[in-house]
């Protein structure tokens, strides 16, 4: 119980604890009305993963259930579709997945798991037991998949939306239809059942028999370690944006074996620490100075023990977005993409360019960066507390923005050239 209620310290409540705790309580109801008793041990779990969920993120329940903060969930603009346009959106994320959770289910996981389905319940329908339909874990599994990509497509339903806003106000705004994540993990379920009966089905014929004297049938028997081979090189050998086995593989293999330099960062790299820790060292850091990041992701000042202003996140006050606003409003004035990415959004509560879409990038390099100026208003900045800019950019208008070089960082471990600015 102790590593369930520690569960929440690496997930993310929002993400996926809301539904998991959901998913719990239906297990509990179903085992209770099919066993006619109550599994005490979901029940302990389902307590003791609530209660770390609010111990780990303590401050997001306070803010959903105890503040009348008007949050960046309230005014985010949500987009809806027609019905038939929900169809769509549902089928097509039971063909294809979520980008958040990209999966390759679709090339041969889910070919396999449909034909087995159709066999298996036209083999119940043949047999005439009906029932077993409903008592089949395979097709319970199926059920939830289908369900979650329901639930995907009506996220887009205006109708449902202001029905839970009324129902459920503290939901306002809540992405519910991330039930979809977990649909990855369920069409691989579906795929062991099936290796699983299969492996079962092969053994007995080999051992009847008619099977000890057939060369076939003890040929069979390599088929479900086949499909699970192929199944899993299928993934690793894909490159698709979050499988970073693949990537870490190709880039490995492009610097030792072919000698080419990657613009790309490892983990290492990526957070500097020990470029980091020199900087604060130099500049006197004292926790609680609050800065900014330009050109790079906060999290990677937050990751070195810097306390930031901006950062990705998902559930805040409103009043706290329209205050940084004025702090990036001359960036925003000058790019309208990045306007309404932020004014319709906001979960990205970053520094922005005034000429550029994105110069957050995990690159060695700044390549794509075509302007060094920056579009910001120094003194709203300085009005939320900021004392530093860490900057992966060389600031060229600094006399015009009140913003004055400190120092330029650089060392060996580190791809990286950092520049700290203070506001005059």
């Amino acid at each position: 119980m102790l590593l369930v209620f520690c569960y929440p310290f690496i997930s993310y409540f929002s993400y996926l604890g809301f539904f998991i705790l959901g998913y719990l309580f239906i297990a509990i109801i179903w085992l209770w009305i099919r066993d006619k008793k109550i599994s005490w041990s979901l029940v302990i779990s389902l307590v003791a993963l609530g209660i770390g969920n609010v111990v780990f993120e303590y401050r997001l329940f306070n803010m959903m259930l105890f503040s009348d903060a008007e949050t960046i969930r309230e005014t985010m603009v949500q987009t809806y579709l027609p019905f038939n346009e929900i169809i769509g959106e549902s089928f097509d994320i039971f063909v294809n997945g979520m980008m958040h959770v990209e999966d390759l289910h679709q090339f041969f996981v889910m070919p396999i798991c449909l034909a087995y389905l159709l066999l298996l319940n036209v083999r119940y329908i043949v047999k005439k037991n009906v029932k077993g339909i409903f008592t089949n874990y395979y097709n319970l599994c199926f059920l939830i998949i289908v369900f979650n990509c329901v639930v995907y497509g009506l996220y887009y339903s205006q109708s449902v939306e202001h029905l839970i806003e009324t129902l459920v106000p503290p939901l306002t705004g809540f992405q519910y239809n991330r039930t979809i994540f977990f649909n990855p993990f369920l069409w691989c379920t579906m795929l062991f059942i099936f290796i699983y009966r299969l492996y079962l089905w092969i053994s007995n014929k080999v051992n009847s028999e008619q099977g000890k004297k057939s060369f076939i049938y003890k040929a069979l028997i390599g088929i479900p370690y086949v499909i699970i081979f192929v199944a899993a090189l299928i993934v690793l050998v894909s490159p698709t944006k979050y499988n970073d086995l693949y990537h870490t593989a190709k880039l490995t293999a492009r610097s030792e074996i072919f000698g080419h330099e990657n613009d790309a960062l490892n983990f290492k790299e990526f957070y500097s620490t020990k470029l980091f820790d020199e900087i604060k060292e130099d500049l006197d850091y004292k926790t609680g100075e609050y800065s900014v990041a330009y050109g790079m992701h906060p999290a990677i000042l937050e990751y070195n023990g810097i306390y930031t202003l901006d950062g990705y996140l998902g559930f805040y006050p409103q009043s706290y977005k329209e205050a940084f606003r004025e702090v990036i409003a001359p960036a925003l004035d000058r790019m309208e993409p990045s306007r309404l990415y932020f004014d319709e959004w906001g979960a990205r509560c970053y520094l922005y360019s005034g000429t550029d879409l994105s110069i957050v990038m995990a690159t060695k390099s700044m390549s794509e960066v075509t302007d060094n100026d920056i579009y910001i208003n120094a003194a709203a900045l300085k009005e939320l507390g900021c004392k530093y800019i860490f900057s992966r950019i060389d600031i060229t208008n600094t006399d015009k923005t009140g913003i004055k070089l400190i120092k330029s960082y650089t060392d060996n471990s580190s791809p990286y050239t950092i520049y700290v600015y203070t506001i005059d």
